[in-house]
């Protein structure tokens, strides 16, 4: 599978990501990616943040309220259950 990478723009610092997915969700478009960085324990940081592009650049938005959050952290676990199961 070859990588995904786009560039995106945040709070006006251009940068380069790797997409993990795209998923919609009640009307909006939620990017899962990664800048390639590594926790502690090396596994991969993903962030999830509202996604929305504007002449071909992407920009992110925090999630900021606590009940959308919950709800787009259930669907990305449901897709990975199903994905699990395949």
């Amino acid at each position: 599978m070859e990588k995904e990478i786009i560039r995106m723009v945040d709070n006006g610092v251009e940068y380069e990501v790797e997409v993990i997915d795209i998923i919609d969700e009640n009307g909006k478009k939620y990017i899962l990616y990664t800048k390639g960085e590594n926790d502690a324990n090396n596994n991969h940081i993903i962030y999830v943040s509202i996604l929305s592009e504007s002449n071909g650049d992407y920009e992110i938005e925090e999630i900021e309220n606590e009940v959308e959050y919950q709800a787009i952290l259930k669907k990305i676990s449901t897709i990975i259950s199903e994905a699990q199961n395949e």
